[in-house]
């Protein structure tokens, strides 16, 4: 639009939904608007619908504009305010890019199996007799040997290891049972 439209551009016209008006004002910002947009977000695509949103927002709004100014003034704030938000919408993508590739990588998925096996055998430790029990837990969590238990406790080495090969078979029957039940029903 040329200098010589804006002066036949009407504000009231534009206000009650002059089709015309609006698109002398659509003439008058749109490569500008545009050119700000892309300028930003460095994508012919995204700025072109930046352009158009900011455009239907002008259209949605057109009662409530004095002037020109208003509207150019209008059009810049809020292709602006598209663009941040488009940024945000990057980086908020980006970061769930980035969860997903940390959860999938497999020695994450190690550590979460390592961390509930473990979890289960601890659980399952306390099911335990109390003699087979402590003796199972000075060992892993206080890492004592079997001589540094039996001293301890007052007891042979040899009741240690007992208890020890107890708690063990003990263990393996309570996490092979439910392993087993776990893969039939997983696989059914």
């Amino acid at each position: 639009m040329s200098e010589n439209s804006t002066h036949n551009f009407s504000i009231e016209l534009f206000r009650t939904g002059d089709r015309h008006q609006f698109n002398c004002a659509y003439e008058l910002y749109y490569e500008s608007i545009f050119t700000f947009v892309y300028n930003l977000v460095r994508s012919e695509h995204e700025a072109q619908d930046i352009t158009i949103e900011t455009f239907v927002k002008l259209w949605q709004l057109r009662a409530n504009f004095e002037n020109l100014t208003n509207i150019k003034a209008f059009l810049y704030v809020t292709s602006r305010n598209a663009c941040l938000d488009h940024f945000r919408k990057i980086q908020r993508q980006r970061s769930i890019q980035k969860e997903v590739h940390y959860l999938l990588d497999p020695q994450i998925g190690h550590e979460i199996i390592k961390a509930e096996v473990i979890t289960e055998l601890y659980q399952r430790i306390e099911n335990l007799p109390s003699t087979c029990r402590r003796i199972i837990k000075m060992m892993l969590v206080e890492n004592m040997d079997t001589f540094q238990i039996a001293e301890k406790l007052g007891i042979s080495s040899q009741t240690v290891r007992n208890q020890k090969a107890i708690a063990v078979r003990k263990l393996k029957v309570m996490l092979l049972s439910e392993l087993g039940l776990f893969l039939l029903f997983s696989l059914s």
